[in-house]
């Protein structure tokens, strides 16, 4: 997770929101945040609905520039409104290309002015490389049975030599979580309320 201590750092655009699809995930990038000073709201499957319109409510009319709404990709696929914030970055890929469109939606809605921006980092030659080509596959796939809709291949870019030369100028801090993971999800319940 180094590539988000880097992203945080060079970070302009305001507030972010972070959707990751495992607890262990969540749990480095809410310790990156606090380490990098970011305000979080983190939103948990066992949060009734009105309690995460309310905690969205809060992220997107705060005027906190440094501030960070972290969900899980399913939690943030559940019809709530994101437009507080200009970038998303999904720490994790699942299988299912829907699941991630659906996300990426609630950044995307009637209120949003500004333009966003989505970051979906993954390591080449390694099982997210698999994920992302076969998520594109489905996504082909959906266009022929729907060609109203825009086109599913999303592109693939290098890392930018900065980031290249940040990451080994910068070597991985000794704990990054890994002890911590017994935790529930209950833990983060009310968490830096906005």
């Amino acid at each position: 997770m180094k590539w988000f201590r880097f992203f945080l750092d060079n970070q302009a655009h305001g507030k972010i929101v972070v959707f990751h699809h495992w607890k262990h995930t969540s749990k480095i990038a809410e310790k990156i945040l606090k380490e990098k000073q970011y305000g979080d709201v983190y939103l948990k499957a066992n949060m009734t609905i009105e309690d995460r319109v309310k905690f969205t409510e809060r992220f997107n009319k705060d005027p906190q520039e440094k501030l960070c709404l972290l969900a899980s990709i399913k939690i943030g696929g559940e019809g709530m409104s994101m437009v507080g914030a200009s970038v998303c970055v999904f720490l994790d890929l699942m299988w299912n290309p829907a699941w991630h469109a659906q996300a990426m939606d609630r950044l995307h809605r009637q209120a949003q002015v500004k333009p966003v921006t989505i970051y979906m980092p993954m390591t080449r030659d390694t099982y997210e490389e698999e994920i992302w080509f076969r998520q594109n596959a489905k996504q082909t796939f959906l266009n022929l049975i729907y060609p109203n809709d825009p086109p599913g291949e999303l592109e693939l870019s290098h890392y930018p030599p900065e980031l290249l030369q940040w990451l080994k100028d910068n070597p991985e801090p000794e704990n990054d979580g890994n002890e911590d993971d017994e935790a529930e999800d209950d833990d983060y319940i009310g968490r830096d309320e906005i």
